[in-house]
């Protein structure tokens, strides 16, 4: 064989392994802030499954809903109000709860602003601007007496609208707090999060299921506690992001009767309900009901 066909082959070795390298995929990671009801931290985990920063709570506050701010703060809820923390762990503001009531949400909304949501009788959907002065307060019937048993999360749509989740059933209140539209889920959703061209993908917690409906209202997707592959079984559905390529990230809660045999606690599941990342570590973190991935874009309104 001549020299000059020996140093074409090597070439042509070197270029493939090039291809190859380039074409490999890398493994999924993600870098995220996690808190949850029952667990007494709230915690950024970087994509080497690293605790990088953790805020220290009272473990019966009921963390579930913790959402990065674009300055760097935090904004969460718990049982007894809403608060926003910095980077350094110092309280930058609060809000108290109202006598007889819960705050279970404390979402971000454009520009500074957030909405935090009030169980009690009435419940309140309340706006509060960048300088934290209450500029908006939305009162809904919820039909349910014990504040505990209302809604979770409460998100607000690009259309000004208020998605929760109410006994068996997404419900979606216009800006005056009257009910629009009511979609059955069977569970009653921890969360409901608007999607592109009016749809929503709700998280239905002790139903094991996560479902997605068009603008009609009709399902078009879903996954059952049973449809990823074992070991990956569903618990409490809690918080539920829509990511750009199509998958969903789940806060996969292990309380109330789930916690007896552990699943991971964060899944990223594909459209084909293949799950392609997933977090679990109980040595570092509980019971996560509320996850913001913070490394990718995201179709989640306002967080």
């Amino acid at each position: 064989m001549s020299i000059k066909r020996i140093f074409f082959l090597i070439a042509l070795v070197a270029v493939s392994l090039s291809v190859n390298a380039q074409n490999k995929k890398k493994p999924v990671s993600h870098r995220f802030l996690a808190a949850g009801s029952g667990w007494s931290k709230i915690m950024i985990v970087d994509e080497n499954g690293k605790a990088v920063w953790e805020h220290k709570i009272n473990k019966g506050e009921e963390c579930n809903s913790a959402t990065m701010m674009p300055d760097g703060n935090v904004l969460y809820s718990h049982k007894t109000g809403a608060t926003i923390v910095s980077s350094k762990n110092e309280i930058v503001w609060t809000y108290k709860r109202e006598p007889n009531t819960e705050v279970q949400s404390a979402t971000l909304l454009p520009k500074g602003h957030i909405l935090i949501g009030q169980n009690g009788t009435p419940a309140k959907l309340m706006e509060f601007d960048k300088n934290r002065k209450l500029v908006k307060t939305v009162t809904i019937n919820t039909g349910v007496k014990n504040p505990h048993g209302q809604f979770r999360r409460v998100n607000k749509s690009k259309q000004g609208t208020y998605w929760v989740g109410l006994k068996g059933a997404a419900r979606e209140y216009n800006a005056q707090g009257e009910l629009i539209r009511t979609v059955d889920t069977e569970g009653k959703p921890f969360t409901v999060v608007p999607l592109k061209k009016g749809g929503v993908l709700a998280g239905c917690g002790d139903k094991h299921m996560i479902r997605e409906y068009d603008a009609e209202g009709k399902e078009i997707w879903n996954v059952s506690e049973k449809d990823l592959d074992k070991g990956f079984e569903l618990r409490y559905v809690a918080d539920l992001t829509r990511l750009k390529n199509g998958n969903t990230i789940v806060a996969n809660w292990g309380g109330h009767s789930h916690g007896k045999s552990r699943m991971p606690q964060v899944y990223e599941i594909t459209p084909e309900k293949k799950v392609v990342w997933k977090f679990e570590d109980w040595t570092l973190m509980d019971k996560v009901s509320s996850i913001q991935v913070l490394d990718v874009p995201a179709r989640k309104y306002f967080r």
